[in-house]
């Protein structure tokens, strides 16, 4: 799993890559600013193509670190957590 993001699209960690899991129609992957916020939410299966945008305007997130939670199975519990760093430079 990447844990950075330089969306400048150059081809290089343009997006949000998460490999070696599986994912299914349950899935949900979510991703919180520091403050706590969702900025990014996502449920099925996830096609390595977030690209640090705020899913409720669309607009390019401020550079920074991020919380990321995911359940694979779609029980309500975490399987995996950690933080992603998006940067621009």
């Amino acid at each position: 799993m990447s844990q950075v993001i330089s969306p400048n699209n150059d081809g290089i960690n343009d997006t949000w890559k998460i490999e070696g899991y599986i994912f299914s129609s349950v899935s949900k992957i979510k991703v919180y600013g520091l403050n706590g916020n969702l900025v990014f939410m996502h449920q099925g299966e996830y096609l390595n193509n977030w690209d640090g945008s705020d899913e409720k305007n669309g607009e390019r997130l401020p550079q920074g670190s991020y919380f990321y939670t995911i359940d694979f199975d779609g029980n309500q519990t975490v399987d995996t957590e950690g933080w992603i760093l998006i940067k621009y430079q």
